[in-house]
């Protein structure tokens, strides 16, 4: 028998209030896994959805065996609790767990529906949500009437109301995850860490991999790296050297096919060592209006694609993590380093090289978030900043500056783009060829 239960639980770390609806079991057999997480310590914990902190949830177990039936306090020192299951005959002295036990006030074991009861559909199966109850500590009321008071007012302050199309979109998404065994292709970008949060709530597991390559900046696997601890996501970095690949090297029009194909050939080998059950990819609506041949690779290999599926686009994904609060909201769009050169040319380390020093430089150096540093033929620089950042660069100090260190890297010819930073800019040429 299952009973539908409700918590609010408050996060003393950051304020944020989830709203858990789980199941408690009542005299059902009390398994191993049971035990074993009572006794390590991880029985009756949450992670908070604001901060990732650990929360330990109060709550007791009533264990039923032949000698005895008394209680457990998850809460309780790890080894105080084992001593007493050892007293009672629950597990031997070498902690192996016996046979035949019962319990009742199980652990949750279902999902949590936090700030999205609309998903939670009825059936003859489990009754509707309770209402919400929450109730304040009796010793501690005034303390948690403020933790409250000042986790509504943050919530109100940062998260955004979604439209009724959005929030549906939103649901879709939700409804998606669930049960579901999920590999993220996770780049750290806003996209891909949407895609990440989203599965660490609803999905049944996630595993993020992220490619370590000369294609990306350093500090960017960084970044990625703390977004998974800090979600207590597990997360692999996968090293892959794309220069391997004469294919690639030569940068032919269908170089992106190229790269995604060997990128995803490896995660589906990891996802398929590990029994997971789908892999996805954080393109969104938006890129099938860009000459994207990395998108033929994902429908060859049956790489998922949920915000193409739920015709999701880019501002929708950064205005759902601003719902979410989450810090990769703003983040500037990011694309490879090979894309800085035009089809046709060759791609070797080089040329990486000078274009990651010429991007870290200008970016530490004048504060700047969007823009590109694009390798032409014979080592010619052209620089695409954001229009409002065009006067503030253009200085004469700054463009002895620029000269200098450009020059220094490499680069013959310094030049600013007129037109301004945008995404897929070297795609201008493919256009101009289809007119001629």
């Amino acid at each position: 028998m299952t009973r539908l239960s409700r918590r609010e639980v408050i996060c003393p770390k950051c304020g944020t209030i989830d709203i858990m609806i789980y199941y408690a079991s009542v005299n059902t057999m009390f398994d191993s896994s049971l035990i074993n997480e009572l006794v390590d310590g991880t029985l009756n914990t949450h992670a908070c959805s604001g901060c990732g902190h650990v929360i330990r949830l109060s709550s007791e177990v009533m264990i039923n065996c032949p000698q005895s039936m008394f209680m457990i306090n998850p809460t309780d020192d790890v080894e105080k609790n084992k001593e007493k299951l050892k007293l009672n005959g629950v597990i031997t002295e070498d902690g192996m767990v016996l046979d035949g036990l019962t319990s009742r006030l199980l652990k949750t074991k279902s999902k949590k529906y936090s700030k999205h009861k609309s998903l939670y559909k009825p059936s003859s199966l489990h009754p509707p949500p309770l209402p919400p109850t929450p109730h304040p500590p009796s010793d501690n009321k005034e303390n948690y009437n403020k933790i409250k008071e000042r986790a509504n007012k943050k919530n109100s302050s940062n998260k955004i109301d979604l439209s009724k199309s959005l929030e549906t979109k939103l649901n879709n998404l939700i409804a998606f995850f669930m049960d579901t065994r999920v590999v993220v292709a996770f780049s750290g970008g806003v996209d891909s860490s949407l895609l990440a949060f989203l599965s660490n709530k609803y999905a049944k597991e996630t595993l993020l991999v992220t490619e370590k390559s000369i294609l990306y900046p350093d500090e960017e696997i960084k970044l990625t790296s703390e977004f998974a601890n800090k979600y207590g996501i597990t997360h692999l970095i996968v090293e892959r050297n794309p220069l391997k690949d004469e294919n690639f090297r030569v940068n032919p029009k269908n170089r992106c096919y190229i790269c995604k194909t060997g990128l995803y050939k490896d995660i589906i080998k990891i996802k398929e060592e590990r029994n997971f059950d789908l892999i996805l990819d954080g393109s969104n609506i938006d890129d099938l209006s860009d000459y994207r041949p990395g998108m033929q690779a994902l429908k060859e290999l049956n790489i998922t694609t949920p915000y193409i599926d739920f015709k999701i686009n880019k501002q929708e994904i950064r205005e759902i993590c601003k719902h979410f609060n989450l810090e990769v909201q703003s983040k500037p769009s990011m694309a490879c380093f090979s894309s800085r050169i035009p089809y046709d040319q060759e791609i070797n380390e080089e040329k990486l090289d000078m274009i990651r020093e010429a991007e870290m430089f200008l970016r530490n150096t004048y504060n700047l978030n969007q823009f590109r540093v694009r390798l032409h033929e014979g080592k010619l620089a052209r620089i695409e900043l954001m229009p409002e950042d065009i006067m503030k660069v253009i200085t004469n100090e700054n463009i002895k500056k620029i000269k200098t260190k450009l020059k220094q890297l490499g680069f013959c010819y310094i030049t600013i783009d007129l037109e301004g930073f945008r995404s897929g800019s070297l795609n201008e040429i493919l256009s101009l060829n289809k007119e001629d």
